[in-house]
């Protein structure tokens, strides 16, 4: 039995308005687990997967940074980045809440670049992208500062910079 968009509206409202998740990482915790299973099955149908992703996106805001990542591993995020768009998207929208200290030094960070410099991406998932490097640096200078100074995310400006497909994403950086 495919999912449907009634479930998922109900599902949507009764977490928004009823604050069942509010500070509450059980349903998190429970949840998660599946979730990932359906997301990562090969016998799951697209459709299926993006009604699970969907439920992510509409679970995740409601914790912080931290309790994400209590379950889901830094490994288990950057694997994300492998996977559609729509997941890219929930998981830059996820980032945007990271304390920046902690995330501009490791490996989501430079997902996150690659993901803004790669032509194919979709432009919806391109703008949530923007939008956590930009959240990401903008708090403080060593941060930027950083960043300009890893020679991984230099090249991929610079690359960026030789493509005209990408060339204007770095100019809205």
């Amino acid at each position: 039995m495919e999912p449907d968009n009634l479930l998922i509206n109900e599902l949507e409202d009764k977490i928004r308005y009823e604050n069942l998740v509010q500070h509450d990482s059980s349903i998190l915790v429970q949840l998660a687990p599946t979730l990932l299973r359906i997301i990562n099955s090969n016998n799951t149908t697209g459709i299926t997967k993006n009604y699970a992703i969907k439920f992510l996106d509409i679970l995740l805001p409601h914790y912080s940074f931290n309790q994400i990542l209590s379950v889901f591993s830094e490994d288990l995020l950057v694997k994300a980045f492998q996977g559609n768009d729509n997941l890219k998207r929930v998981i830059a929208k996820t980032l945007i809440k990271a304390d920046p200290a902690k995330v501009s030094h490791g490996p989501l960070f430079l997902c996150l670049f690659k993901t803004f410099a790669n032509p194919s991406t979709e432009l919806s998932t391109i703008n949530e992208v923007q939008k956590a490097i930009v959240a990401l640096t903008l708090e403080s200078d060593e941060i930027r500062q950083m960043y300009l100074n890893n020679t991984e995310i230099v090249q991929i400006l610079e690359e960026m910079k030789h493509n005209k497909v990408v060339q204007s994403r770095v100019i809205d950086l």
